[in-house]
């Protein structure tokens, strides 16, 4: 039931006509060098992280409830054991779920004019697919753990917000609050397609050359405001002498390792559940 209701022809129309809407929109960004090109950059990495968070949260919630539902009257009938039942789901939603995104930008971004860097390009397709699955990986256990499916979607609601409003993307968290932007994986798909926009270019043009290093009326993007702002909120997306900001292999690997989390919780609620029926 999960690949008609995903892959459709309706879906592809969706993602397709959002992805060269939202090309469109940032049209030529990519070609400009300007200090105002910095922050249309941020705002079309967050337009597509925040399309991404809620894409197929919620469905993910009822698809979710559905799955477990008939799950358990597989289990309680014995007709299968859990460990292929639940191989299957994970195939099936991996190979379902992981197209859209990277079609979203390989779409958006040559119309946007980012083109000329592979290596970025298949980043940001890297870095969104599994934010998205993130998110599917989310709303599928908000939909088991809950009773219903309309408890489900207020959760996904609650905790879609909240990773959003705890990755210290928009301002500084305090000391206190820092260690909860690493659950939230709106924070890394933010810093990792922010430091691979970032990379297409590393100045921008201004009235006053900023270094010696670079040719007149150029700035290294590090003496932009917006740049600095994010340095200041520990997103070190073009910080000058880190290593860091040249790689998203640590934003790619923690986007993998909540989703694997997820996916486990899922498997532990499923391997209680048979234990139980097992019990009777």
């Amino acid at each position: 039931l999960y690949v008609p209701s995903c892959v459709n022809l309706l879906r592809l129309v969706e993602v397709v006509g959002l992805a060269s809407m939202t090309g469109l929109v940032f049209a030529d960004v990519g070609s400009n060098n300007t200090q105002a090109t910095v922050s249309e950059l941020s705002s079309l990495v967050m337009v597509l992280a925040i399309m991404w968070t809620f894409s197929r949260l919620y469905s993910s919630v009822m698809l979710g409830h559905e799955w477990w539902k008939s799950t358990r009257v597989v289990l309680e009938l014995r007709r299968f054991s859990l460990l292929p039942v639940f191989i299957a789901r994970l195939a099936v939603v991996m190979l379902c779920e992981s197209f859209f995104p990277m079609i979203t930008i390989f779409i958006s971004f040559p119309i946007a004019g980012l083109v000329g860097d592979v290596r970025s390009l298949c980043n940001c397709a890297f870095l969104l697919t599994y934010h998205n699955m993130c998110c599917i990986s989310l709303g599928t256990a908000l939909g088991m753990f809950c009773r219903n499916a309309s408890h489900g979607m207020v959760a996904a609601t609650i905790f879609g917000q909240l990773a959003i409003l705890v990755s210290g993307v928009y301002i500084k968290l305090p000391d206190s609050a820092t260690w909860a932007r690493s659950l939230s994986p709106f924070y890394w798909v933010m810093k990792g397609l922010l430091k691979s926009v970032y990379h297409w270019s590393d100045t921008f043009e201004c009235i006053s050359s900023s270094s010696s290093e670079v040719p007149p009326n150029q700035c290294f993007l590090e003496f932009d405001g917006l740049i600095d702002q994010y340095n200041r909120r520990d997103l070190n997306v073009a910080k000058y002498d880190d290593s860091s900001s040249d790689t998203v292999l640590k934003e790619g690997l923690s986007l993998i390792a909540l989703t694997i989390s997820l996916w486990l919780l899922i498997f532990c609620k499923c391997m209680f559940a048979f234990h139980k029926l097992q019990m009777f």
